[in-house]
């Protein structure tokens, strides 16, 4: 998984669980504890990686608006 997260364009990618690697366009909303992406697949968050996951989300949505 690690080769793979590190092909990836990570400023669009990000690793929410240590067996997911989620795209932060398909993201519609994160709880607490998942992340939901647009055709409502549910994806479990890590309580490790939450906060960086905002983060990255955060910065991800900014960038589309510039």
């Amino acid at each position: 998984m690690k080769d793979l997260e590190s092909e990836l364009v990570p400023r669009q990618f990000f690793r929410c669980h240590t067996a997911y690697l989620v795209n932060l366009r398909e993201i519609k909303k994160v709880t607490q504890q998942d992340v939901i992406l647009l055709d409502d697949t549910v994806i479990p968050l890590s309580k490790h990686r939450r906060k960086d996951m905002k983060e990255a989300l955060a910065q991800f949505w900014g960038e589309q608006f510039l």
